[in-house]
């Protein structure tokens, strides 16, 4: 597995052999480590700092924890280096990408002035780190082999190794259209073996299993996490409780993290936000009018058609969003942000008829928009009690 990587690892048939290898060998976990080792030495390397951490996750929509987290571990005094691939629909890299002026494509020297700046520095995979794990990230796309455990074991502890960490938290998803793990035994045994493979390479992995099948929060979308993380870091006072919930989730995988009792107020995680954005090409003029554009964008209500149990289909969702995201993606518009949703209400909450359930946004310019709204609703509406 190890070996043809090593031989040719530009050559797309070298890369397809070892997700083969992955698919059918079952490499041992020494190989595993090895495998993450070269990956995430395959370009620029931040030096080694035991005290730094990072938030990572194995993918999955509406949750905030790669977003928020590590801004609450900056806002507690921590030092915070993230190497990351752009996420489905909305991780973190992205959603800040659509800050004008934000980069995460740095050059090393950038990069060390980045966190020398604000304590953070977020990391596009790809040109300059880890390069490897980028291409085999993409190959793994084309092929549908995102969901190969010791692939993604290989991708999570490759951008550790490349950011000189020694310990991180973990997010795992669980959900049946998740990367490590449809059920909660699968994802556990998943994670017994990186917390393994870790240990070979002096990390610790610190991991936390989260119902990932389960909308975390109500803003769907890469503008609508803008919207959420401005309104968590604006004040203390959120309205919504759904949100505030999910934010204390943050604070837990947090303090999983490290290691420390943490609760920092609104104002100091929302200026590690700030110092984050201008430490890497954006302003707070800039954060600004990101979020203000998303906010003048049409949305469309869309109702119960009957009483009965607000019921969402997430995996649906994410589909809808993704396949828009990507025929909208230019290389001029890498992280594309032309759709999105807010939910009115939790799955299973009661509600009448002609009741709002979600409010749909549609950047101007997005052509088909009734279509767009039509499979939307095949993924919001209602249960009738009873199943009638």
């Amino acid at each position: 597995m190890v070996a043809s990587l090593r031989a040719a690892p530009e050559q797309i048939d070298r890369i397809d052999a070892v997700i083969d290898a992955a698919i059918h060998s079952g490499p041992a976990d020494e190989d595993v480590a090895e495998f993450a080792d070269l990956l995430g030495r395959s370009g620029d390397l931040l030096p080694p700092n035991p005290g730094a951490t990072d938030i990572a996750s194995t993918g999955g929509p509406g949750s905030l924890t790669t977003l928020l987290s590590p801004l609450q571990c900056r806002a507690a005094g921590m030092e915070v280096r993230k190497v990351t691939v752009p996420g489905r629909p909305a991780g973190s890299i992205d959603v800040l990408g659509c800050v004008p002026g934000y980069s995460a494509d740095l050059a090393p020297d950038e990069a060390l002035l980045a966190l020398s700046r604000s304590g953070y520095v977020q990391l596009m995979a790809g040109k300059h780190w880890a390069p490897l794990d980028s291409r085999i990230f993409t190959r793994r796309q084309e092929l549908n082999a995102q969901a190969v455990a010791p692939l993604v074991i290989g991708s999570i502890l490759a951008k550790k190794v490349c950011a000189g960490l020694s310990s991180f938290a973990l997010d795992v998803r669980v959900a049946p259209y998740g990367n490590f793990g449809k059920s909660v035994s699968e994802a556990a045994e998943n994670v017994g073996r990186l917390t393994s493979v870790a240990s070979l390479l002096g990390i610790e992995a610190r991991c936390c299993l989260s119902d990932g099948a389960a909308l975390a929060q109500p803003y769907v979308g890469r503008g609508e996490a803008l919207l959420a993380l401005d309104a968590l870091t604006a004040n203390a006072d959120v309205k919504d409780q759904w949100l505030t919930e999910h934010a204390r989730e943050c604070q837990s995988l947090a303090h999983l993290a490290t290691g420390i009792d943490l609760d920092p107020a609104p104002q100091r995680v929302r200026a590690a936000l700030l110092e984050h954005l201008t430490a890497q090409g954006a302003t707070a003029e800039a954060w600004t009018a990101a979020v203000a554009r998303v906010r003048s964008h049409p949305t469309f209500e869309i109702r119960a058609l009957d009483d009965g149990l607000a019921e969402f289909d997430i995996g649906v969702l994410r589909t809808i969003i993704v396949n828009i995201q990507r025929r909208r993606s230019s290389p001029s518009a890498a992280f594309s942000d032309p759709v999105g949703v807010v939910l009115n209400c939790r799955p299973g909450q009661s509600v009448r008829r002609r009741e709002p359930l979600a409010a749909v946004r549609i950047a101007p310019g997005v052509d088909g928009v009734d279509r767009i709204l039509e499979d939307f609703r095949s993924a919001i509406g209602i249960e009738r009690p009873g199943g009638s």
